[in-house]
């Protein structure tokens, strides 16, 4: 591939602006390795933005009783501080109390300002304490059972606007939460904190506008088609989103920062919600009420059971309670779902393939970000982020199969009108159908004094022809005659089966002498045509009654009156015309 002159200077700036970063960040990762210490020099971070730096932590968990920072000091003097190997620091649920301690130091004369970010936007409480080599310790203290969101950076985490004087420094933080215990420490330049910023602000205004968007294309198809899945797919993206913006901080910061006892158990009960709401529209989607009612019953029972079982947790005010059963319940529902996505593939349910590959997704993205969190697996942005990810693949595949649903059910109602309207042998409108169909045009006659004229058709001798020639050949000859009208009839026309042997047909816009001419036409047609049989051919006629519109005061009284002169047409030899 080649570059153009304009091209060309861009793409060189890219390619050394790569390598800059590259050279950075193996410059850091030599640092890392023989600092034994952990320093974190400063002028390495030029660069380097927002990078996990746990690496250079060494960490302490509390026994029961809290201790100070002056007590923590000294168990880091005494050797009690353990070195971190992991970029993230990450405890799991249920973790005591951690103090970390991080050095950093500024080579530079004069102080430098850095964006750290300590840890979670669900941090219970966190407590910073700067303390340089000269002068006062500055401190921090912040986390989601205080007002006001302090230091809650949406889709970023908990952080500090850190600025370093010259020389060596320490930052001591200490860490507490009943929910899962994740210290992702890095420090960013402003130039860096801003592209963060806006980076998350891109990437979860485009995550929340596709999943509204949805949302409000399935409330347009329950209200304008009444279908209940659609309403139970809106509800589990929608407590997507709120579970989402519960645990970014997003909620915290802009909808209720003044309410710290709302963030105590707001997300977990998202959490619930999102799962319970995921099982509903599945029940609802696979129509597990007409065709599995007992798998129908246990899976609503167990979303009932679930936001039941949230509502006790936080009716006993038992925060770690919450939020073990959260974790725990979302990822048996992300199971259940992919059993019922099995479900749908084995049963031949219509798009089943689709929502097994959706309820896949979905299980894969909330594993990862379910066990990274619990520390089970290696935290990073994709295993953190893997819910989000799992939900854009699972709506998209969702909705794939929600649209491949609609078009199935579709086509299976609109096959089932033709069937309802045509007659299952030759296929031509039945007895019905054309009553429905020709109200239109006795109307338009009626009011603007237009003819109209109605030929009855019957096939003479047809117990005969059955008799000698069996059904087959009685229906093939049936097939023929109804080929043969459909052949000679005009597009404006109404032709149908109207029992039997006989056949209807409407003509607007025909006089009577015109649908005499008309029905003379179809009986030589069917008298001079060799109709073909299953082992020789059929020669056959017709008699055709016609009557015009003229007095009658319905169709019904014109069709009566075309079948008399049918009777007619009969009793007086058959094989002709009468009317």
């Amino acid at each position: 591939m080649y570059l153009n002159s304009r091209q060309s200077p861009r793409r060189l700036e890219d390619l050394a602006y790569s390598f800059l970063r590259l050279l950075g960040v193996l410059v850091l990762a030599m640092a890392c390795a023989a600092a034994r210490a952990g320093t974190i020099d400063t002028s390495e971070l030029t660069e380097i933005n927002s990078q996990p730096l746990g690496q250079f932590a060494e960490v302490f968990i509390e026994d029961q009783v809290p201790i100070t920072l002056d007590t923590a000091r000294q168990r880091y003097r005494d050797g009690q501080f353990a070195s971190s190997t992991r970029p993230v620091l990450n405890f799991g649920l249920g973790a005591r109390p951690v103090w970390v301690r991080i050095a950093l130091f500024n080579p530079t004369a004069s102080p430098q300002t850095f964006y750290a970010t300590l840890g979670t936007t669900w941090i219970d409480q966190l407590d910073a304490y700067l303390i340089p080599e000269k002068g006062p310790a500055v401190e921090l203290h912040v986390g989601d059972v205080l007002p006001g969101a302090l230091g809650v950076w949406p889709g970023i985490g908990t952080g500090w606007e850190l600025t370093l004087p010259a020389g060596h420094s320490e930052l001591y933080i200490r860490a507490q939460t009943a929910d899962p215990l994740l210290l992702p420490f890095a420090l960013a330049t402003e130039r860096g904190h801003a592209t963060n910023e806006r980076g998350a602000q891109y990437a979860y205004g485009a995550l929340y506008g596709f999943l509204l968007a949805l949302i409000f294309y399935n409330c347009m198809l329950f209200f304008g088609l009444h279908r209940r899945s659609q309403m139970y797919y809106a509800l589990y993206l929608l407590c997507f989103i709120v579970m989402n913006a519960c645990y970014t901080g997003h909620g915290f910061a802009y909808v209720w920062p003044e309410r710290p006892d709302i963030q105590r158990f707001i997300i977990v009960t998202a959490i619930v919600m999102y799962a319970a709401s995921g099982l509903l529209f599945a029940s609802s989607f696979l129509e597990l009420a007409q065709r599995a009612v007992r798998l129908n019953r246990w899976v609503r029972g167990f979303a009932l059971a679930g936001v039941l079982a949230i509502a006790l947790c936080i009716a006993l005010d038992s925060q770690l309670a919450a939020v073990l059963l959260a974790f725990s319940y979302l990822s048996t529902v992300t199971a259940i779902m992919v059993a019922l996505g099995v479900y749908a593939v084995v049963v031949r349910r219509s798009a089943g393939i689709y929502f097994f590959a959706a309820t896949l997704s979905g299980m894969l993205g909330a594993a990862a970000t379910t066990t990274s969190v619990w520390g089970l697996i290696p935290l990073n942005t994709y295993t953190y982020h893997g819910i989000e990810f799992g939900i854009v693949l699972e709506a998209t595949l969702l909705a794939l199969a929600i649209a491949q649903q609609m078009g199935y059910e579709q086509s299976a109602r609109l096959k089932a009108e033709y069937l309802a309207q045509r007659d299952p042998l030759t296929g031509l409108y039945n007895r019905r159908a054309f009553l429905d169909l020709s109200r239109a045009a006795w109307a338009q006659s009626q009011r603007n004094a237009r003819p109209l004229s109605v030929l009855m058709l019957d096939i003479d001798h047809f117990k005969k022809i059955n008799d000698q020639y069996g059904h087959d050949g009685g229906d093939k000859l049936l097939l023929s005659v109804s080929h043969l009208l459909t052949t000679t009839c005009r597009t404006s026309d109404l032709l149908a089966r109207w029992g039997g042997e006989e056949f209807v047909l409407l003509l607007p816009e025909t006089d009577i002498e015109h649908a005499r001419l008309f029905a003379e036409r179809i009986r030589h047609l069917i008298e001079e045509t060799e109709h073909a049989a299953p082992q020789d051919t059929i020669r056959c006629t017709a008699s055709i009654g016609v009557a015009d519109y003229a007095t009658d005061t319905d169709l019904g009284a014109l069709i009566a009156r075309a079948d008399a002169r049918l009777y007619e047409a009969k009793a007086g030899g058959r094989n002709q015309v009468c009317g």
